[in-house]
C-alpha cells in the first residue's frame, strides 16, 4: 500500500476513530485478539458507516475473500493490548491500518490459560 493510500484511510478514519475504538476495546474484551472491518460507501449523498468485528479464526477467510493481503502482516506483528488493526473498505481504495489505543484495565483481553499438563510416566 501506498504512503498515500496510508494517509486516505487514515483521513477517513480520523473522525470515527474515537467511536471505533470503544468498539473495539469493548468487543476485543470479550472475544479476544481480532481486526475490526470498516465500510464506507456512500449513500445518496451522504457517507454511511458499517463496522464489523472479525476473530482471529474469521481473519483468514476474509483475506481470501478480499484480497487484502497486507491485513495477515498487520495483524501478526501488532500487540493486541496496545494496538488496533483495522481493513478499511471504502468506494475508493481498500487497505489496513494499525492504530494505538489506550486500553482501560477493565477491559484487558481474555487471556487464555491452559493448566500444566502432567507429565506422563515412562
Amino acid at each position: 500500500m501506498t504512503m498515500n493510500t496510508q494517509q486516505q484511510l487514515q483521513q477517513l478514519v480520523s473522525n470515527d476513530l474515537p467511536q471505533l475504538t470503544s468498539y473495539y476495546i469493548e468487543v476485543s474484551s470479550e472475544k479476544g485478539p481480532g481486526v475490526l472491518l470498516v465500510n464506507y460507501y456512500a449513500k445518496a449523498e451522504l457517507i454511511e458507516r458499517s463496522a464489523k468485528f472479525l476473530k482471529k479464526s474469521q481473519i483468514s477467510q476474509f483475506i481470501q475473500d478480499s484480497g487484502l493481503k497486507e491485513l495477515e502482516s498487520h495483524f501478526d506483528s501488532h500487540n493486541p493490548q496496545t494496538q488496533m488493526v483495522m481493513a478499511v473498505i471504502s468506494d475508493d481504495t481498500m487497505g489496513a491500518l494499525t492504530i494505538d489505543v489506550t486500553r482501560p484495565a477493565d477491559k484487558a483481553l481474555p487471556i487464555n490459560r491452559q493448566r500444566p499438563k502432567p507429565k506422563g510416566f515412562g
